[in-house]
């Protein structure tokens, strides 16, 4: 089915509608709850659990990678290394870089954290029928996809 330029427009709205509302509700809301718990707040949570996954990180590419500026980012590393979750660090290969890394309190209390968040996910998605959540993975998938070709382009 062709879609004309006005229904277009009523999809990119619902795109740029949708997806930081699914953000906020799913992910803002556990990592804040996670937070509070902790005594962190939402993004010192979510930079524990993205250093998490890849457990150092060049500032730059952190940024990009929770999508803050380098500004808020060097403050948030700031809380979290005198809250001795994080360490800077200056690669040997080059030394105008700056890397961050999880320290071992870091390294567990961003686990704890991720661990929590994924509890409270999948209670979330337990309240959905299999039909529907094979639905929401078959979508996700194919959202995930689509991103990935309009990356491509880009480039």
């Amino acid at each position: 089915m062709q879609k004309n330029a006005g229904d277009r427009v009523d999809s990119f709205q619902l795109f740029t509608e949708l997806f930081p509302r699914l953000i906020h509700s799913v992910m803002h809301g556990y990592e804040s709850e996670v937070g509070r718990r902790l005594g962190l707040n939402h993004s010192q949570v979510q930079t524990l659990v993205v250093l998490n996954r890849k457990t150092i990180f060049r500032m730059s590419d952190l940024c990009h990678k929770i999508h803050l500026k380098k500004s808020s980012v060097t403050s948030l590393v700031d809380s979290l290394e005198k809250l001795g979750y994080v360490l800077r660090e200056r690669p040997q290969d080059d030394r105008r870089a700056v890397v961050v890394r999880l320290t071992e309190t870091g390294m567990t209390t961003a686990a704890a954290c991720q661990k929590e968040i994924q509890a409270r996910f999948a209670q979330k998605l337990s309240s959905l029928s299999d039909s529907e959540q094979q639905e929401l993975w078959h979508s996700l998938d194919t959202i995930n996809t689509i991103i990935l070709k309009m990356e491509h382009i880009d480039a």
